[in-house]
């Protein structure tokens, strides 16, 4: 029997070799492409007029190698992308949490003309089996965060600098125990922000495949604080976008990409405590006078609590902060007085963030926030023009020749029709074959179609070179 198996696997092996390396260059490669981020964000600096200076910050897998990158691509939305190098740490990152580490890269770039810039950060190792994208396919959808940076002249316009988070975000949480976590947004120049949770994205800025805001989560517009209320086992990503205000006017977005582990092995998974206060969670100082804010946090399970505060108000001559703790191995109450002093101002609301860690066990630590919104009833005045951003600089998105991307679509649509074709029409007609819009001599290799005015259904998009048929699509408006 030995000899007869060894004459079959020298008779029926040897010519299949090469489909056995090509498998395992498959598997090779696989592994090679293994899923790491945990999320991440951008924020940026004006320099000067034309120069941005740029932090990217993810957080990934600590137990990947592939987290130990020391440089990360960075696209500046003019058609220039640069190699961020890394600049915390040299080897591993920094661990933050249990299982995540926390990298930081910076650079810089200036434009050469003045306009409205989307810059953004895309990678391919976003993690498998997310349950709020199509099933399976989250290992291969690109990671993607992005923001929109004003760069104009500054004898005219205002310059900016976006939100910065003053928090590194927890994101385990138990199945069916409400959930919450805040970034602790902040704004350097004081102008006010709103929050709002948007869909997660692919290489190209288009919605993920098949993505979805699960039921019952939400973000609070004023403060930030995220909240789910009945989570279900699995990984979540989502997606947070902060705008930013400035005299009333829209100056500046930028989004933030993260993921939730709920009940997974291999991630903690722990009993949260109970929160009563603060009270009230937005609260505006109308004269110079001195507000208190009470936290009381209990944890039955607790070998010991603490308490931070965090929040730019600290590092404010206008502002004095006055906190004091009591606390038991299982209980913890926090009294924080804010007196105004005055001649200070700003838009919107600045976060005033309760950071409590429940150390439980050997190993075991439990991180949950609760947040105040600070205003003042004075607003700033600039005495500068608010650039107007509604028109943004574009760059076509990578796709394949005679390609319609995104084939889901909300507004717009982009076609790639190559280098082959010039001055061509496409026509776009309902399902009953009647035409419904037309655009005519377009040029360039992807071209952008505006479809805001049509109704929810799928259509067919038709083009044409030259009265000839070239190719015929499918796609299908929210």
């Amino acid at each position: 029997m030995i000899k007869l198996l060894s004459m079959y696997f020298k008779s029926n092996c040897r010519p299949n070799l090469r489909l056995i390396v090509l498998l395992l260059a498959c598997f090779i490669g696989n592994v090679a492409k293994a899923d790491h981020y945990y999320g991440g964000y951008f924020y940026y600096e004006t320099i000067s007029d034309k120069t941005v200076k740029v932090t990217l910050v993810t957080y990934t897998d600590f137990h990947n190698t592939k987290s130990d990158r020391t440089a990360a691509d960075f696209d500046w939305g003019d058609g220039e992308f640069s190699s961020l190098d890394r600049v915390n740490n040299t080897g591993d990152g920094e661990e933050v949490y249990h299982g995540m580490k926390k990298n930081f890269y910076v650079g810089t770039h200036t434009y050469a003309k003045y306009d409205n810039y989307q810059l953004y950060f895309s990678d391919h190792f976003r993690l498998d089996d997310v349950s709020n994208m199509t099933v399976g396919e989250s290992g291969h959808i690109n990671l993607r965060f992005d923001g929109i940076v004003p760069v104009q002249d500054s004898s005219v316009y205002c310059i900016n600098d976006s939100p910065i988070p003053l928090l590194d975000p927890y994101f385990y949480g138990k199945e069916s125990q409400e959930f919450q976590l805040n970034f602790g947004y902040y704004d350097l120049q004081g102008d006010s922000m709103t929050f709002n949770l948007v869909d997660c994205k692919n290489a190209n800025g288009d919605t993920a495949d098949g993505y979805v805001i699960p039921s019952g989560a939400t973000v609070d517009v004023n403060t930030g604080q995220f909240k789910w209320d009945a989570p279900k086992k699995g990984r979540y990503c989502f997606s947070l976008e902060v705008a930013e205000y400035r005299n009333g006017e829209l100056l500046g977005k930028s989004s933030t990409d993260f993921t939730l582990f709920i009940s997974l092995q291999n991630y903690l998974s722990l009993e949260s405590g109970t929160f009563s206060g603060p009270s009230p969670t937005l609260y505006t100082y109308t004269t110079n006078n001195t507000k208190q804010f009470i936290v009381n946090y209990v944890h039955a399970e607790a070998d010991s609590i603490q308490s931070t505060l965090i929040s730019p108000l600290t590092n404010q001559a206008a502002f004095v902060v006055t906190q004091k703790t009591s606390k038991t191995n299982t209980t913890l109450s926090d009294t924080v007085d804010i007196e105004y002093k005055g001649d200070f101002s700003f838009n919107g609301y600045e976060p005033l963030v309760w950071k409590v860690k429940a150390f439980i066990g050997d190993d075991s630590v439990l991180h949950e926030v609760r947040t105040v919104g600070i205003a003042i009833n004075d607003e700033k005045n600039w005495n500068c023009e608010v650039p107007d951003i509604s028109e943004v600089h574009e760059q076509p998105p990578t796709i394949p020749s005679l390609t319609i991307a995104p084939n889901l679509f909300e507004d717009n649509i982009w076609i790639n029709v190559g280098s082959n074709y010039e001055s061509v029409t496409m026509n776009i007609f309902d399902l009953r074959g009647r035409l419904v819009q037309s655009y005519f001599n377009l040029s360039g290799a992807t071209v952008k179609l505006t479809l805001t005015g049509l109704s929810s259904a799928m259509y067919i998009l038709q083009v044409l070179q030259d009265g000839e048929e070239v190719h015929v699509g499918k796609m299908i408006k929210r």
